[in-house]
């Protein structure tokens, strides 16, 4: 599911219920974190089972709170009784002091693998590189808008470009710590932002 593909298709739709996650100190290495699955089922039109035995998904962190690793396995039994392993993995970078630094993350992660919308999500990365822009080549949108930057995001604008075409920036704030997912990063940053914007629009 993590190719960029623009025809992928899921196989299965996967529905897992999670158990309270378990933290855990791992001397000289930093943390641990364990989220015991439940149950799980996995539904599709090329095949369907239901999980046995027990699966759990694993977040270690290291030691400075810089990063993380992510593992995550259990074992299926397949409506014709065939028995197979699913497992995925990743390495995750994130600052200690922030929320992605949580069983949040991992549940974020999950529901995107988890619901087939891992695929989907490369989407406008792929049409980026290989279709047309969204917005044409010297068009320009004329709405009032605002911009978010927090800091550790992938991409950083000057103002002065944006505004080529976006010409009516009410708003522009760069936010003292934050990422890519910045609703799940620093929520109250975020809502605070987008409810003074719209404030000054009155």
């Amino acid at each position: 599911m993590g190719t960029l593909q623009p025809n992928l298709v899921p196989l299965c739709e996967l529905k897992a219920l999670l158990e309270p996650a378990i933290a855990v100190t791992l001397l000289g290495r930093g943390g641990l974190q364990i989220g015991e699955v439940a149950e799980a089922h996995i539904t599709g039109s090329r095949f369907s089972g239901v999980m046995i035995g027990t699966a759990s998904d694993w977040l270690t962190i290291a030691r400075d709170g810089s990063w993380g690793r992510m593992d995550v396995r259990g074992s299926f039994k397949a409506d014709d009784g065939a028995i197979f392993a699913v497992r995925y993995g990743a390495c995750i970078r994130f600052d200690r002091h922030e929320a992605s630094a949580s069983l949040e993350m991992l549940a974020n992660i999950s529901l995107y693998w988890f619901t087939g919308a891992i695929g989907s999500s490369f989407w406008p990365y792929y049409e980026r590189m290989h279709g047309a822009r969204p917005i044409p080549n010297g068009a320009q949108v004329t709405v009032p808008m605002g911009y978010a930057e927090f800091p550790r995001d992938v991409l950083s604008s000057p103002r002065s470009l944006a505004a080529r075409t976006f010409t009516d920036i009410r708003r522009l704030t760069r936010m003292p710590k934050g990422g890519h997912f910045a609703a799940l990063e620093q929520p109250e940053l975020l809502a605070a932002d987008i409810i003074a914007f719209f404030a000054g629009l009155g």
